[in-house]
């Protein structure tokens, strides 16, 4: 954006690319959704933590599969919800979000860029694993930080955090 743009123009843009990062599915048939939705066979009985408005659970849920969800924002929540069997509002990190699901065993389990957000990823992969049938998998993307733009301003000096995208500031260090 514009040096020449108001700071209400820029908070409104930034606004805008969240939105779109957690309410859009990827078409880009190289791109992480669509290689996520090829992992997963149809008919799987699926858990998606960080559904975010349920774009890959309502994917998922064409292909026949039994999706559940882990949301922490109730606004995103609030449009997952229709693609999804059970839904759960609440933070991943908390133990008591996961116990939910009581004795349910997943096929897959999906982390789509979440990983980068957690405080302990080891430990909740380790209570994921637990979730998971004999022969189930944990599904996960995160950001790539070797992407070429990256690259170069690290030539130049230059790894600063931005407000969205690879290098988001929500990310965790």
């Amino acid at each position: 954006y514009s040096s020449r743009c108001s700071k209400d123009q820029k908070n409104n843009f930034i606004k805008e690319m969240r939105d779109l990062k957690y309410r859009k599915l990827s078409r880009n048939p190289w791109g992480i959704h669509q290689k996520i939705l090829k992992l997963v066979k149809e008919k799987e009985t699926i858990l998606e933590v960080g559904c975010a408005a349920g774009y890959i659970s309502k994917e998922l849920s064409k292909k026949g599969c039994k999706v559940y969800g882990v949301e922490m924002n109730p606004e995103l929540a609030k449009e997952a919800k229709q693609y999804l069997f059970r839904l759960i509002i609440g933070d991943v990190e908390n133990e008591d979000t996961l116990k939910k699901f009581g004795n349910l065993k997943f096929d897959s389990i999906i982390l789509a860029d979440v990983l980068e957000h957690l405080k302990n990823p080891g430990r909740i992969l380790k209570r994921l694993a637990s979730l998971l049938e004999k022969n189930g998998k944990i599904i996960i993307s995160v950001p790539n930080i070797a992407f070429l733009t990256n690259r170069l301003l690290l030539l130049l000096g230059r790894f600063d955090y931005t407000a969205w995208g690879i290098m988001d500031e929500s990310h965790l260090r």
